[in-house]
């Protein structure tokens, strides 16, 4: 697909975006099946609900149709991209601040190459987590091979 066309896309659903304070992660426009589907990841700091992407999907559907840009029939598909998401990017991480993360390590770090802790900030290069202990565990994303969210049973 062009990428000046998903550049346009991307500039028409900046608003329903703000108005859910949600952010786009991955947009995808392709042939599936019998027609076209604009399939868009959202998040936002703390996790997007799946009431919010109904209201989301409607929303994005309402100004794109106003928009006429698509000339052809489409489906529009708004998800999370779910606890399974490896975190990868400064901005992944910023998001999860607050929830708890296993970081996979490029090389152990105190005899561990897995660490789990509260994302408890994001620093220039680094993730800060809160360890169980109450103490801070700063890892440089560098030396992150793979993050994944986990579920917390209370």
């Amino acid at each position: 697909m062009d990428q000046v066309f998903l550049e346009q896309l991307q500039e028409l659903i900046k608003v329903p975006l703000v108005l859910y304070s949600a952010e786009l992660v991955e947009m995808t426009y392709r042939r599936e099946g019998g027609g076209m589907v604009l399939r868009i990841l959202v998040d936002k700091r703390g996790g997007i609900t799946l009431h919010e992407c109904a209201r989301l999907n409607a929303e994005i559907g309402r100004t794109l149709e106003g928009a006429n840009v698509i000339q052809e029939a489409y489906t529009v598909e708004v998800s999370s991209p779910g606890l399974d998401r490896p975190l990868r990017s400064h901005r992944d991480f910023e998001r999860a601040i607050g929830e708890l993360v296993m970081l996979r390590l490029v090389a152990p770090y105190d005899g561990r190459s897995e660490v789990t802790g509260e994302v408890a900030g994001v620093e220039e290069g680094a993730v800060v987590l809160r360890m169980a202990d109450g103490t801070r565990l700063t890892v440089p994303l560098d030396d992150v091979s793979s993050g994944q969210r986990q579920v917390r049973f209370r």
